[in-house]
């Protein structure tokens, strides 16, 4: 059997058996796996019985085009792949793996025959200067040599280690210091935390301004992180906040303390490295849990019937005084008794009190 492995992203480290077949790979909520930070299009992985792994992208003309043809690629094992800004990776799963960072080196690094053909060049160029030097004399040869120093200088400013100082030294002027940047292969990673979304676009044009390629941001936005924990948990009453260096604090009344520490470790084996603490704060007082409140996925309403349906899929559904003189289109009025509601009497005030906490959605234009 095959085994997967994510590679960056916050999903970092996680591992997932494949089993013969088709595994759709995408940010929705259909997707056989499930990664919410996935930001490019769908992908499909086929495992066939001989244990080959197929890489099935949609590409985006097939929405305008129905018979183009979707790419397929061949992931081979311990070989990792990209897709969009995640890296993704396959192999036996009754064998050792290399690390994490072994994995990327392979992805990061310039191929062995490149770095043998940008020696050969350089060798090349320098016994041309030496026969230069000797052909035109002493003379000549001072001036190469003056001339060459100068371009060992630019060969070691557009180096991978000039660059990662650069970024290093520009994250810190923006106090962005809790990111680190350190040089895998030819390339620029940049680790840590970032605030909010706005400090994450002031990030994303910094690198922009310093280089264009080589640079891999593998940091972690703690704005979605603490979102994504905390829907990740799953516990009515929990709120997740951030406490800076990585460290995030789980807050707020909970039914069940031993619940709560259950699903905080089944969590953290999600997490990536950037995430490097959760501090559980949370106070147990069985039958006190605060509600969710103000997060309705639909909100649905009539002159006498009012309805809402929250993100775990629960319908709340209650009545509403109806209007006076209610007079149908045909102009001949009708008896309207009291509305009975369709639920019993507590559901409709837990609901009545939800509904009244929620935004109301505008009435349409008619």
């Amino acid at each position: 059997m095959k085994q997967l492995r994510i590679l960056t992203g916050f999903h970092a480290g996680a591992m997932l058996q494949l089993a013969p077949g088709q595994h759709r790979v995408h940010g929705g909520a259909d997707a056989d796996i499930r990664l919410t930070d996935w930001s490019g299009p769908d992908v499909t992985l086929d495992v066939d019985p001989s244990g080959v792994v197929r890489a099935i992208t949609r590409v985006d003309a097939a929405e305008t085009d129905p018979a183009a043809e979707p790419e397929t690629v061949i992931l081979v094992d311990f070989v990792p792949m990209r897709f969009g800004e995640t890296i993704l990776c396959v192999g036996p799963d009754d064998v050792p793996w290399p690390s994490d960072l072994d994995l990327l080196s392979t992805l990061l690094t310039r191929p062995a025959d490149a770095r043998v053909d940008a020696e050969r060049r350089k060798r090349r160029r320098y016994y041309g200067a030496l026969v230069a030097c000797i052909a035109i004399g002493i003379v000549a040869g001072t001036v190469v040599l003056l001339t060459t120093a100068p371009d060992s200088e630019a060969a070691l400013r557009h180096g991978a280690d000039y660059r990662t100082t650069r970024i290093q030294d520009a994250l810190a002027a923006a106090h962005m210091t809790e990111l680190q940047v350190r040089t895998v292969g030819n390339t620029s990673v940049v680790t840590g935390m970032v605030a909010n979304l706005a400090d994450d676009q002031l990030v994303r044009s910094t690198l922009a301004k310093i280089a264009s390629k080589d640079v891999v941001r593998s940091y972690d936005v703690a704005q979605n992180a603490v979102h994504s924990i905390e829907d990740s948990l799953g516990i009515a009453g929990v709120r997740v906040k951030y406490l800076g260096n990585g460290e995030f604090a789980i807050t707020g009344t909970v039914d069940s303390k031993d619940a709560l520490d259950k699903a905080v470790t089944r969590v953290r084996a999600d997490l990536d490295s950037n995430i490097r603490r959760l501090v559980v704060q949370a106070v147990e007082n069985p039958g006190h849990a605060a509600p969710v409140t103000g997060q309705y996925s639909e909100i649905v309403s009539s002159d006498t019937v009012q309805y809402t349906q929250t993100p775990d899929g629960v319908k709340h559904i209650y009545m509403t005084d109806a209007p006076a003189d209610p007079v149908p289109a045909s102009g001949v009025p009708v008896a309207s008794g009291p509305a009975l509601p369709s639920v019993d009497s507590s559901t409709i005030m837990r609901s009545a009190e939800q509904v009244h906490a929620a935004p109301r959605p505008a009435a349409p234009d008619s």
